[in-house]
């Protein structure tokens, strides 16, 4: 029995050690497809493959270490660089929910970690 716990310990480690290293970047990508223009390729088994014919919008990586790099498309509109703010609004959304997901994950691996000990 204490054999068998060692072993769930040490695999659960193992994960953890694993999701904490993928956890240290987070990628959020914002693309677009037009309606009636772009077409969606689908599969033999039914899975789309959106990427394929999609435009990409916008993109933000955050790095465990606090920095980020973000990217927004702009237009220059009479001399002047101007967002979509529809775009960087559903962007926004995406990083939040990304970024509220992941914390989400990680507390509760925390939380099965400080259990566990």
């Amino acid at each position: 029995m204490a054999e068998e716990i060692g072993d769930i310990l040490k695999d659960t480690a193992k994960k953890i050690r694993d999701l904490v290293s993928n956890a240290a970047t987070m990628t959020v990508e914002t693309w677009y497809i037009e309606v009636g223009v772009d077409q969606v390729p689908v599969d033999n088994e039914g899975k789309a493959n959106f990427r394929q014919n999609a435009h990409p919008v916008a993109m933000t990586e955050v790095r465990f270490d606090g920095d980020s790099v973000g990217i927004l498309p702009v237009r220059k509109a009479s001399g002047v660089l101007v967002a979509d703010s529809e775009l960087k609004a559903l962007h926004d959304h995406n990083v939040k929910a990304a970024t509220d997901y992941r914390a989400g994950i990680l507390n509760a691996v925390v939380s099965i970690f400080k259990e566990a000990i």
